[in-house]
């Protein structure tokens, strides 16, 4: 099986990274994000997010073997700070 670029497998959780700028950590925003399934959950991103914080997507992970229960998705928020402010 191949390694897929964007999402990492630990467990039963599946992991991926989100880039927001700072207005929307700082004011909070809403999100769509791909999930493993190919579907598009809405994540609300709280005002105060800081770089890293990680966002839990309940029952989007993978398969537990031979039971239908599902592990997370697990979101990490990296907030984009600009270089230059004009």
């Amino acid at each position: 099986m191949k390694a897929h670029p964007t999402i990492k497998r630990s467990g039963m959780d599946a992991h991926t990274s989100q880039n927001i700028s700072i207005i929307d950590a700082v004011l909070g925003c809403e999100i769509e994000v791909e999930t493993i399934y190919g579907e598009q959950k809405k994540v609300k991103i709280e005002p105060g997010t800081q770089n890293g914080h990680e966002v839990r997507i309940s029952k989007e992970g993978f398969y537990r073997p031979n039971t239908s229960s599902k592990g997370n998705h697990v979101l990490n928020i990296k907030v984009q700070v600009p270089t230059k402010v004009t």
